[in-house]
């Protein structure tokens, strides 16, 4: 499998909505046929927050679904939607596989050294109405958005990183399966935040949810 796993003809005609920030949703954007076989090779995280791909032995269906969000057919894809130059710039990937009341879905804007933010659900064990992300107007109020996305397998929601870019959900408990794709501004931020996740991810295993 390739970047052909990735649905690009319908991130290409997703309307590209401007307020209140650039943004986009793709609800079948991985090729329906792989579904299971990424499920089950999906790692199984039981703790909160983002870990870097080097925490895993990724195999088979996600090995392959992983590469094709790195491949450059997406990026170019993006690049054009969002008309914005990632010729150069680097990318992070991160891995989610829980969610818990205290810590998850509080609105927050992606931090200045990240140019897109591209959020591919791969479903969740809440029903698909509780805990949908929302694309806020602002950063108090959770009900008042543009749009909401919710974490179905091969739902997936992309954005320019803005300083009023809020976006948050209702809390929520329980297995939620994400991928979170980044292209940041040089190679040293993307450096930063992989170690920031790695050393974050050796604490957590001496935690408990």
């Amino acid at each position: 499998m390739n970047s052909s796993l990735l649905n690009l003809t319908a991130l290409q005609a997703a309307p590209l909505a401007q307020s209140p920030y650039p943004y986009l949703v793709v609800e079948n954007f991985i090729d329906p046929d792989y579904q299971q076989a990424i499920i089950d090779t999906f790692p199984n995280i039981q703790k909160e927050g983002s870990f870097p791909l080097s925490a895993f032995q990724l195999e088979g269906a996600m090995r392959d679904l992983i590469q094709a969000l790195a491949s450059d057919a997406l990026r170019d894809a993006i690049a054009a939607k969002f008309a914005i130059d990632l010729q150069k710039k680097p990318s992070t990937i991160t891995l989610r596989g829980y969610c818990t009341l205290s810590r998850d879905g509080k609105i927050h804007t992606d931090s200045k050294d990240k140019l897109i933010t591209v959020l591919l659900y791969l479903g969740a064990d809440t029903a698909a109405s509780v805990g949908r992300l929302r694309i806020l107007y602002n950063n108090h109020d959770v009900n008042h958005f543009a749009a909401e996305v919710s974490p179905d397998f091969g739902h997936c929601v992309m954005f320019k990183v803005t300083d009023q870019g809020w976006h948050g959900f209702t809390p929520v408990q329980g297995q939620r399966r994400a991928i979170q794709l980044n292209y940041v501004v040089s190679a040293k931020a993307a450096t930063k935040k992989i170690w920031r996740h790695k050393i974050a991810a050796f604490f957590k295993r001496f935690s408990r949810v």
